[in-house]
Formats: C-alpha cells, structure tokens, sequence
C-alpha cells in the first residue's frame, strides 16, 4: 500500500484551536416546553373567556407567585367571581431518548472529538472563533386539574374539552424559539474580543450583539431573563416541531361536604416532545478558560418556568429584524402608559439617534418602537424630542414587553457614515434614503 507523502511545511500556517464543551442549562429547556404547553392548553379557551381561568398555579413554584402581579382588588374578584381555576404538574421523563439516539454513550470527549468547524452556527474567520450547537429531544408529561364551582358547568366544559383536544391523538405544531447563548460563552468572547466587562455584564450589549450578528447563520437577540433578572444573548431558531398528544381526559364527582358538593374538577393528561438544546462547543485560539458568572447566578436554585414568552414577530410590516426587547413593568393597572426612554437607548443605536435629530430627521426612518401586552400589539407613539413612548389605549396587567425592530442595512451603513465622515458623504441605501 503506498502512502502520500505529506510536507510538514504545509501546515505551518494552521492555526490550533482549542475545543470546549458546554451544556445546555437543562432547567430553561424545562421552562421552554412548561410555558409552551401551558399556553398551548390555556389558548383552547380563548374561544369561551380570554379570562375564562381566574386562577393558575403550576406545581413546584410558590403559591404566591400568582399574586405579586395582581392588585388587592383583583385578589378580591379572582376569589369570588366562581371561575374556574387551573393547576398543572409537570414531569419530565428522564430516561426518554428516542430509541437510543440520545442515550449519550460515548463520553464527553467523544463529543468534542467529532465536533467539525464547519457546521458552526457563528463563525468568526478572523479571529478564529466558531460555536456549534447540539440539539436534544425532551418528553414531558403535565396533568390539567380544573376546578369549576357547578355541576352543570363542569358537564359543559367536558363536552367542550371533547371536541377541543383529540384525545388519544396528536397534535404537531411549528414554532419559534429562543435558546439562551451560556453566559460564559458570550463574555469569555467579549472578553476576547477587547470588550469592557464590569460585574459579569457586557459594557456595551448592542455593538457585541451586533458583531454576534456579523458572524451567525441565526438571529441572535438580547432581551430580559426573568430567572437572573439579567438581559442575556438568545438565539432563535424558527420552524421547529412540537408533538403534543392528549393521553386522557376524565371527570369527578366533587368534594362532598355533608349533603352538598362543590369544587367539580376536570383532568386530562398530555405528552410534549419539545425540541431542546443540549449543548454547545467552542472553538478558540485563546487558553478556553470560561469567565465563570457565578456571582450573579444562583447555583443552588432551579427555577421553574419564570420564561415570559410572547407572540412578538421576528419581524416587523417593513421586514425589519426584531433587534432588541425590553420588559416594562407597569405600577399602575389599567392606565395609559408615558415610558422615559432615555436609558432605552446606548452605543450605536444612541450615537445614531443623535445624528438625526442633529438634522432634524425622525429616527423612525430606521427604528420602529412597538409595545405588545399579553401577546397584543398595543398602538403606541414615540416622541423623539421628549424621549417618551406613550400608549393609546390602557394596559392590562403589570408587564408589558417594548420592542425594537431596526433597519439593520440603514444601521450598519449609518454607522460607517458616523466613523467616516469625510471619505463616505453622501451615499444612499436601496431606499434612496441619503444620509
């Protein structure tokens, strides 16, 4: 057998890069799929009630979560007004994993082994940065125990429930999600990268979310995470199946008390095979020590389902990429809001906003404000001379979510502009809007 000779000459300018291995937080997958089948059960009774639930509590968090988002009126009402209520349990099933295809029985250096640059999501030929991602199947289990004060009325929602869920059946649907990118994956690359980092928290998100952005195959967003009270790094990933399927559905006769009975339940019981994140693995040039963010992370808690999810579009009526989302929590219910935008805005987004109104020139040319409230869009106007986003009808509910859709070809063409004044003037995008 002859062998090609092979010239050790050649590979001399290579560059070595180190592998690291990553796994996916286990508890956001959890909270992925509880807040999608908690939805996804809820969402059948819009057609009766949009509030057809006065109470949910999900198993496994506190009893009194519910409450710290409703006022001492509500409180009153939600007690008395004889709706029904909702508890759901969850379960995961530990040992499911697709007829052994995810039964993980090579090790972790098998997994770094066969990890190939090529199929990275984010690539950064530069500097020689690449992560890749692994994706999971997870199977969860959840029993919906509703309560209703009447006899009659438990009948007629059975019936309901009958035509609305096929039971023994199932149901796949197509979905957006958003992945969180590991905290210490996004700062070890800033920190990289020559950002400033200060407390575990990047200086300046939005230019690294748009270098993020240069060099992925996906969207990468940044917005608010409930579980750290810290704004993160997401991925999105669209068209991704979900198979829910209905496994029963029953009734019982009430909690007697002496000749009398209330409290007439209703339980049905559904399988969720979730598409979830399994790990992730970096490459770099650098030593691959992680920036630990343990000082904001608390180790010893899982947090179960804290994820807000909303039905914000990816992009707006212009095809604008959805660029940043911010939660705003609302002190006051039912009343028209008048948000201070000052500190909205920073970096290259603010930097921008100051060049056109230095020309007198709305920043709505390349930025549009939305506000969506229980997955409503809510009419809203800003006003670039105040810094102030008003609201035209109240909000309902304490939290509301401000999106920020931007021109991203205007905005990196802008941003030249601002760097270099003198040797790109006068250049206009394909709007044939001049600069």
């Amino acid at each position: 057998m002859a062998y090609r000779k092979v010239d050790i000459k050649s590979f001399r300018g290579e560059v070595m890069l180190n592998r690291n291995i990553i796994i996916a937080p286990s508890h956001y997958n959890y909270s992925l799929c509880t807040n999608y089948a908690t939805r996804w059960f809820k969402d059948k009774f819009d057609i009766i009630d949009p509030n057809f639930f006065s109470y949910t509590h999900l198993d496994g968090s506190s009893a009194f979560a519910e409450f710290t988002r409703l006022s001492k009126q509500e409180m009153l009402v939600q007690s008395k007004d004889g709706k029904a209520t909702l508890t759901i349990f969850p379960e995961i099933e530990d040992q499911f994993n697709r007829d052994v295809v995810d039964m993980s029985l090579f090790g972790i250096d098998q997994y770094i082994r066969c990890a190939r640059i090529d199929s990275a999501f984010m690539k950064d030929e530069v500097n020689h940065r690449y992560l890749l991602m692994n994706m999971d199947l997870i199977m969860m289990m959840f029993s919906f125990k509703i309560k209703l004060p009447t006899k009659s009325r438990q009948l007629d929602i059975l019936k309901y429930m009958r035509k609305a869920f096929r039971v023994s059946l199932t149901e796949t649907k197509y979905i957006d999600i958003d992945y969180i990118l590991p905290p210490s994956v996004t700062l070890t690359m800033a920190k990289d990268l020559g950002f400033e980092i200060k407390d575990s928290i990047i200086q300046e998100p939005f230019k690294f979310l748009t270098y993020l952005n240069t060099i992925s195959l996906l969207p990468i967003l940044y917005k608010h995470y409930d579980a750290t009270g810290r704004f993160e790094f997401y991925m999105r990933m669209n068209d991704l199946p979900v198979e829910v399927r209905t496994t029963s559905l029953s009734k019982d006769s009430g909690n007697k008390t002496g000749h009398l009975a209330s409290d007439f339940g209703i339980d049905m019981d559904i399988e969720v095979k979730f598409p979830a994140m399994d790990m992730y693995v970096y490459f770099s040039r650098d030593s691959g020590v992680f920036l630990d963010p343990k000082d904001y992370i608390d180790t010893e808690s899982i947090i179960i389902s804290t994820l807000h999810l909303q039905n914000i579009p990816g992009m707006n009526e212009k095809h604008w990429l959805r660029f940043v989302e911010s939660r705003y929590e609302n002190d006051n219910n039912n009343e028209v809001l008048d948000i201070d935008m000052n500190d909205f805005f920073s970096g290259d987004i603010l930097n921008s906003i100051k060049f056109h109104k230095d020309k007198f020139i709305s920043p709505d040319v390349f930025i549009d404000l939305q506000i969506y409230n229980e997955s409503n869009r809510i009419a809203c106007n800003m006003n670039w001379n105040t810094m102030k986003l008003t609201t035209s009808t109240p909000i309902s509910g304490k939290m509301c979510d401000i999106v920020m859709y931007v021109d991203a070809k205007y905005f990196n063409e802008l941003k030249l502009k601002i760097a270099y004044p003198d040797n790109m003037s006068g250049f206009s995008d394909s709007n044939n809007r001049t600069l």
